[in-house]
């Protein structure tokens, strides 16, 4: 049964100059074919040369997007293509190496092939996974943290490699399985995590009196503004955060 991928976006990474052509175009037109919005994304939008087997020229193709404003939030996946010149430049320009470590922050599948991975290896993404390349990486993947193999092609948690162009099928059908399949199991699980992180910390403060101005004793809490301001073991409450006052014991009197 074909991958269908219909409302998915996926980046292509290109350079201005030296991307290899067959591991930019082949798996493009299958995401395309899949249904996905493919999108053509180098350091400036507009022509882009790319080579095959890096001293031969390919053809000049659009890129669509460059790299200023560009936002993880807004693709599902990001395939990264070899070339020795190209992936090169691609490592060397910083904002599509954030990019591409947004993307893997945010558990999204991410694709290399061949000289691709020097773009994992600059953005500090390969420490503890398992991955393939161009054999002439491998060092640098090693030195980087990771666990280089010679395979075929290699997934893990939804990072994609492969090593040559000969790999270009089982690459492409591994990335059209993860971006299938979206986010990982490692990401679906950390989804609760991630959103009590985002919650404000609750803290809750037992006193003893609080008294405020001119105020008499009642049964109305403190005003959190009022709360803010106590130390609690030394630091202060933080502004964020939501508070809740309570008596030390059942005998005590808030005062507002």
């Amino acid at each position: 049964m074909a991958t269908d991928l219909t409302g998915k976006r996926v980046a292509f990474l290109v350079a201005p100059k030296g991307t290899e052509h067959d591991e930019l175009v082949k798996p493009l037109e299958a995401v395309r074919e899949a249904g996905a919005e493919a999108v053509l994304v180098s350091s400036e939008a507009g022509p882009v040369t790319t080579n095959r087997h890096d001293l031969e020229p390919g053809e000049t193709l659009e890129a669509q997007l460059g790299a200023d404003g560009l936002n993880a939030d807004e693709f599902d996946a990001v395939v990264i293509p070899g070339g020795t010149v190209g992936a090169d430049k691609l490592r060397a320009d910083a904002r599509l190496v954030a990019f591409v470590r947004d993307l893997m922050a945010q558990r999204k599948p991410v694709a290399a092939i061949c000289h691709g991975p020097w773009v994992l290896v600059e953005a500090d993404a390969v420490r503890g996974r398992k991955l393939t390349s161009y054999h002439s990486l491998r060092t640098d993947v090693r030195n980087a943290g990771g666990d280089w193999v010679d395979q075929e092609v290699v997934v893990d948690q939804g990072l994609v490699t492969s090593r040559k162009p000969d790999d270009i099928p089982a690459f492409t059908r591994k990335v059209l399985e993860e971006i299938g399949e979206g986010c990982t199991r490692a990401g679906a699980a950390d989804a609760p995590r991630r959103e009590r992180q985002r919650r404000p910390p609750r803290v809750c403060v037992g006193v003893a009196a609080w008294r405020a101005g001119r105020g008499r004793p009642g049964s109305a809490p403190a005003p959190a503004a009022q709360v803010a301001a106590l130390e609690v073991g030394g630091p202060r409450i933080p502004a964020a955060a939501e508070l809740v006052v309570q008596p030390l014991h059942a005998g005590v009197e808030l005062v507002a």
